[in-house]
């Protein structure tokens, strides 16, 4: 056997030991970095959000026939969620839609489908914003109006944003997963008072008749109010793959390194 045989397969060796401890180190760095309850809260905050500015519009629009409209945009959710989970478990690329529709068609439809989720997320990103001001309003009024509004809602984005650049880390994720269990209990207990104090299903039932209350119009604006902000949520498993890769920017390379040193 050669020199230059020999310096080759020590190479490859050290190679090898170092992407097997480069992997330890990722698992070990995901392991610290999530669990159960942080994932589920990523999750529930991103689809849970939708609630609180699309139940209203919809309602309004739908008016008895409310559940019904929420159950069928229930259905495109889950449609979708089969979608991501088939499609992410194909094609582990960052993206979602625009990673399936450039393997399905081609980067026409790619560039199409990318193009959409920018503007759905844009939408949806202006609808948001300017729902918070409007709640912020119910403890100050100037808040939901006019000129400082805006101005709120400007503010909301810009500290999201900068938020999403500093990255996910262990503090930001404890107090997210805080956050989630204080609004599910919160919405529970909604739900709860609501169907023991108020709740009667002919006062729901009796109004209903459709084509004239609500209208087929109303109906199906609120439908596609109710789909909208849901159905897009579902780049939220991407989102939160990516949130994941953010929050370990900064250790890995220097975990890898340590790891992978010790190898040689």
């Amino acid at each position: 056997m050669t020199t230059a045989d020999s310096c080759a397969k020590r190479r490859g060796r050290h190679l090898a030991a170092s992407r097997a401890a480069f992997q330890h180190v990722t698992e070990a760095a995901f392991r610290r970095t999530l669990g159960s309850p942080a994932l589920f809260s990523l999750v529930y905050t991103t689809v849970a959000a939708a609630l609180y500015y699309a139940l209203g519009v919809v309602a309004d629009h739908a008016l008895g026939v409310t559940p019904f409209v929420f159950a069928a945009a229930a259905v495109f959710f889950v449609l979708a969620v089969l979608t991501y989970v088939e499609g992410a478990s194909l094609h582990q690329e960052r993206a979602g839609s625009t990673v399936f529709a450039r393997y399905a068609f081609n980067e026409l439809w790619s560039f199409v489908a990318g193009w959409a989720i920018l503007l759905d997320y844009l939408i949806l990103m202006a609808i948001a914003a300017i729902t918070a001001a409007n709640y912020l309003g119910a403890f100050w009024a100037p808040l939901a109006h006019g000129t400082v509004e805006a101005v709120v809602a400007i503010a909301i984005i810009v500290g999201v944003a900068v938020a999403n650049v500093m990255g996910l880390t262990a503090e930001r994720l404890r107090r997210l997963v805080s956050v989630a269990v204080v609004d599910l209990v919160l919405q529970i207990t909604v739900v709860v008072l609501g169907l023991v104090l108020v709740f009667n299903l002919s006062n729901v039932l009796d109004p209903i008749d459709l084509g004239t209350s609500p209208t087929w119009k109303n109906v199906v604006f609120a439908l596609t109010i109710a789909a909208a902000a849901a159905c897009p949520k579902m780049c939220c498993r991407s989102t939160a793959y990516s949130r994941v890769k953010i929050s370990l920017r900064g250790f890995l390379p220097e975990a890898a390194m340590a790891a992978t040193s010790g190898t040689n």
